[in-house]
């Protein structure tokens, strides 16, 4: 589960009667410094904006969105990566989780609402091929300089821009920045189309509701060409005229 993938380093599988043999030993995860549960707010705070994280990487990807039920309010299994064979509360769905985690809830209601309110997040060709009804999607790579992405094995931040065209012009501009690295980082924006200006609608380091604008929020567009983004957090503007 992605509650798991962000709290336990290791499998936990004991409870499959198999001696914790059982399942894959890779998980590609990180507990933030503390094997399972833990009262630590610090340690807390992070794992729930690593969640947010995934979760923006996922809604803001090209496709078909697939998320395991119960992502969306933090479901555990207590780290157990191999859990078919269990019919109990390991694996049921816990609806109490509901209210209990509903700040990362409401924050993927609002990113599902963010994507089907912008085409270029959801365009059916690859960047650079025109769509049937006309449409073309172009994307650009960024670092913390426009137009300088860092590719190299040891990056933890990347950046993109994503611009929709349709027969009429230009549609919709999405901005997307992540920095997964260990601490803030400033990034340079490219300039926004003639007449438009930069607006930040998602911030995962912010406490909810300033994590994910809605429809009603106030407009506030950025003064500045710049954005800081904190350590280990996803940042996304839109361009409105």
């Amino acid at each position: 589960t992605l509650r798991d993938l962000v709290s336990y380093n290791d499998k936990h599988n004991e409870a499959n009667g198999e001696q914790n043999r059982d399942g894959t030993d890779g998980n590609f995860s990180w507990n933030c410094g503390i094997e399972g549960p833990t009262d630590d707010p610090a340690i807390n705070t992070l794992r729930l904006q690593m969640q947010k994280n995934a979760l923006a990487l996922l809604f803001l990807s090209q496709g078909v969105p697939m998320l395991l039920m119960g992502d969306e309010v933090s479901r555990t299994q207590r780290g157990n990566n191999n859990a078919y064979c269990h019919d109990g509360p390991l694996t049921w769905f816990d609806w109490e989780l509901r209210q209990k985690n509903g700040d990362l809830f409401r924050f993927c209601q609002e990113l599902i609402a963010f994507r089907k309110r912008h085409p270029a997040l959801r365009h059916s060709m690859h960047a650079g091929q025109r769509a049937i009804q006309g449409e073309l999607l172009d994307v650009t790579w960024h670092g913390v300089e426009p137009f300088q992405p860092d590719w190299s094995p040891a990056s933890r931040s990347l950046a993109l821009m994503l611009r929709l065209y349709q027969i009429s012009g230009l549609n919709d501009v999405v901005y997307v920045v992540f920095n997964m690295f260990w601490e803030p980082l400033t990034f340079h924006l490219p300039a926004a189309p003639d007449g438009w200006k930069w607006r930040r609608m998602i911030d995962t380091a912010a406490p909810s509701p300033e994590d994910i604008l809605t429809v009603g929020d106030p407009v506030q567009t950025l003064v500045r060409p710049k954005v800081t983004v904190a350590a280990r957090s996803t940042q996304v503007l839109v361009a409105v005229p």
